[in-house]
């Protein structure tokens, strides 16, 4: 089952962001479908995950529901008319996961750790959905001296794990059991700070606008072999880096497992987990994550404005 999150209007002016079902037809507000069929689903994303609706409503889509709402044009969003928002703003953890396959640390002149997976997290702040714009910041003269624009801002594909339930100490076999489904993401990472040592990750990856999110979220049963899955960055239309899932040093169902340990995984936390190898991106271009079988999400760059 495909869920996405599709922007509202009222006229020409967006209103708000509801859940919605994606059919071969195009969007079917969860909202509408409540009126239909008279349920009681959440209307938007974030609790429906939360609230543990994700498999109850896949459960009536797979018995019958499918065919109705392929019939329902009446309460149906065609594809060309719809805009999609990120997944949800508001996740309680954005967990990413670095130098996950060789050719990115290579990058970097770095070596993939093979012992325990590199990882950082990122503000809520940081959300955009597909479309909108990855911002180049304006950096603080503690950066470069001076007080200029980012020299060397990059985007990342990844495949995201958004967690369905509370999970702690997951057997990595039943990892899938604690998974509402996957989406894709561009994580950014401003290199000029980055640059600067370990200890500036955390601020390197924390600039609003630098995680996109979405904007389609697969639930497991739809995907054969998530580790057969193809994750590739293609900047300005031209395929820069692609690889395997399975070819990750460390595998999502490792990672859900291991950091289960650590800490508990809750519904709505999402996984980030690693690019093949980013793009550095300019004023003007654009990044697109593309994964076999997903939505691509693509968004522009653009400088900060500066008053």
């Amino acid at each position: 089952m495909r869920f996405a999150t599709i922007k509202t209007y009222a006229g020409d002016i967006a209103v708000g962001e509801t859940a919605a079902v994606l059919t071969k037809n195009g969007a079917v507000p969860v909202k509408s479908i409540n009126e239909t069929q008279k349920t009681y689903w959440s209307t938007d994303l974030f609790s429906m995950i939360c609230n543990g609706e994700i498999p109850r409503i896949n459960e009536w889509y797979l018995s019958g529901g499918r065919e109705e709402l392929e019939k329902a044009a009446e309460i149906t969003v065609p594809f060309d008319r719809v805009e999609y928002g990120p997944l949800y703003r508001n996740p309680g953890k954005i967990f990413c996961i670095g130098l996950n396959y060789q050719a990115e640390a290579a990058t970097i002149n770095d070596t993939a750790a093979t012992d325990l997976p590199g990882s950082f997290y990122k503000p809520p702040t940081s959300i955009i959905g597909t479309g909108e714009k990855i911002i180049i910041p304006f950096l603080p003269k503690e950066v470069d001296g001076a007080g200029d624009y980012a020299k060397e801002v990059d985007g990342e594909a990844e495949l995201v794990v958004v967690i369905g339930k509370e999970g702690k100490n997951i057997e990595k076999e039943n990892w899938l059991d604690y998974v509402a489904g996957f989406t894709t993401s561009i994580e950014s990472t401003v290199i000029d700070v980055f640059h600067k040592g370990l200890r500036k990750l955390c601020i390197s990856k924390s600039y609003d606008s630098h995680f996109a999110f979405g904007p389609v979220l697969i639930t497991p049963d739809e995907i054969d072999d998530v580790m057969k899955l193809k994750v590739r960055t293609i900047h300005n239309g031209r395929l820069e880096a692609e690889d395997y899932v399975g070819n990750m040093m460390f595998t999502p169902d490792y990672l859900v497992s291991f950091h289960s340990e650590i800490m508990k995984w809750m519904p709505g936390d999402v996984i980030s987990t690693g690019t093949p190898k980013g793009a550095i991106v300019s004023d003007g271009d654009t990044v697109t994550t593309e994964i076999d079988g997903f939505v691509p999400i693509t968004c522009p760059v653009a400088k900060e404005k500066r008053a």
